[in-house]
């Protein structure tokens, strides 16, 4: 399982486009808690990283920090 739980039926890739879709302008706070009660890989790794600044997340993931920013801007 990913960052969204997989549906039981139906076109996965639609469905996940259409999570993706209800997120964007959504309450942050809303989706994160929805994020937390129905994905128990997401709420591992938020409590996995809690105290932990996000550049120390992605050095122990093994992610290029700076690319990711470039990437945000």
């Amino acid at each position: 399982m990913g960052l969204f739980p997989q549906p039981q039926q139906g076109n996965r890739t639609a469905s996940r486009l259409q999570g993706l879709r209800q997120m964007i302008g959504a309450d942050p706070r809303a989706t994160y808690e929805r994020l937390m009660a129905s994905n128990p890989q997401f709420a591992a790794f938020v409590r996995d990283n809690q105290g932990k600044s996000p550049e120390q997340i992605a050095r122990e993931h093994g992610i290029d920090y700076d690319m990711v920013r470039k990437l945000m801007r």
